[in-house]
């Protein structure tokens, strides 16, 4: 039997290359016999770059840009051999991994790195930009990545409002004039991790804002400046290849244009970006299901399944795209919160949580890379006796 382990990060414990070496692990020494292959994924946060490099083969160079808070930071960016394609990984320059426990601040925090980061692959002479969203510190509608792209925000009084979305909420005009003339000869898909829109009850700040430091209270003050960006964003929207400027179909509520906090938007509005699922962008560009196909089982995961798995995250793309081919698929979470009917019904055969027992997130995320060995141990186990028992092939 061959098994896939096609599985996304464990975010704050490991990344999806470990999460997949643990679980392979596991498998093998529950059954020797047993053919694993490791094809770890991501859906446009961590690991993003790493996956596409392994995948398409290309070099990685080492960029400086300005990191969450406004420090400087050496941020990846990926060239692959086909000489054409570079591929950004928004968590890299902005990722909320880069800001210190206790530090999150979602008013402050800036995409700019990442529009320095596409300027770098711009340099680089790469026209194919692969743009991972996800995973960012930032809420600020992706404003930080279009001023490093040329656009200017301007208040009242015609100066440049302060960076980060609180900077928003005082802005009266945007001025697209001096984006960067090569914008419009690339070829920019953005690879968006949810499917968002930037506001409203499902937007970057009402569902994203908390986890990166937004005060309760403050939820609405940042949609409604979100909101007032997106506005004027809109009208001043530069004709690109594919669409005019301004009007048209609302861009903040397109799905995808509130991940990243807001850099979907910003892509789409000023680089003429299409805003995809990185999940299905992961499985057409490792060709993942050239892996399937042959699969006797898939194990997918990431750290939790819950609802917003079921908004285009990779277990459930994975679901989808194996369920066509008629191989079954098991989830290794490290929290399973989807009751059993959802995740039945997302395409899933079997979900395994990490937790045997009560456990805290700190214990869970200190313990994770052994739990899941010890997940893909009850795994082979289990697929072992029903090939002893003549339920399944042989090894």
């Amino acid at each position: 039997m061959r098994v896939v382990i096609a599985i996304d990060k464990f975010k704050g414990s490991m990344p999806a290359r470990a999460a997949a070496a643990a679980i392979a692990a596991g498998l093998r020494s529950a059954w020797p016999e047993v053919a694993v292959e490791e094809l770890p994924l991501s859906d446009g946060g961590e690991g993003f770059l790493d996956m596409l490099v392994q995948a398409r083969g290309g070099t990685v160079v080492t960029v400086p840009v300005t990191g969450p808070l406004g420090e400087p930071v050496p941020a990846r960016l990926g060239l692959l051999d086909d000489g054409v394609t570079a591929v950004v990984e928004s968590a890299e320059a902005c990722g909320l991994w880069r800001v210190p426990p206790g530090r999150a601040d979602a008013w402050r925090a800036t995409s700019r790195g990442v529009g320095e980061l596409i300027l770098a692959a711009l340099e680089a002479g790469r026209r194919r930009i692969l743009v991972g969203i996800g995973g960012t510190a930032s809420s600020d509608g992706g404003a930080g990545l279009a001023r490093a792209l040329g656009v200017r925000l301007l208040g009242p009084g015609g100066q440049e409002v302060a960076d980060g979305a609180c900077g928003l909420r005082n802005l009266a005009r945007i001025d697209a004039g001096g984006l960067d003339p090569r914008i419009r000869e690339a070829v920019i898909t953005a690879a968006c991790d949810v499917s968002n829109p930037l506001t409203g009850p499902r937007g970057a700040a009402a569902v994203f804002g908390p986890q990166k430091g937004l005060a309760a209270g403050d939820v609405p003050v940042l949609d409604a400046a979100l909101a007032g960006y997106a506005r004027l964003a809109q009208a001043a929207a530069p004709p690109l290849p594919g669409r005019t400027a301004g009007g048209g179909e609302p861009l903040a509520q397109r799905p995808g244009a509130g991940a990243g906090g807001g850099i979907g938007f910003a892509l789409a509005a000023f680089a003429g970006a299409e805003l995809v699922s990185g999940a299905r962008l992961a499985l057409a560009e490792t060709r993942a299901l050239d892996h399937f196909r042959s699969a006797g089982l898939i194990i997918t995961g990431e750290g939790r399944l819950d609802a917003s798995s079921l908004e285009g995250k990779l277990p459930v793309m994975v679901a989808r795209a194996a369920a066509e081919l008629g191989v079954p698929v098991v989830a290794v979470c490290g929290h399973v919160a989807l009751p059993e009917d959802r995740w039945r019904e997302a395409g899933l055969a079997a979900a395994v949580s990490l937790a045997q027992g009560p456990a805290t997130v700190e214990e869970l995320r200190r313990d994770a890379r052994r739990l899941a060995q010890a997940a893909g141990y009850r795994i082979g186990a289990l697929l072992r006796l029903g090939a002893a028992r003549g339920s399944l092939p042989p090894a």
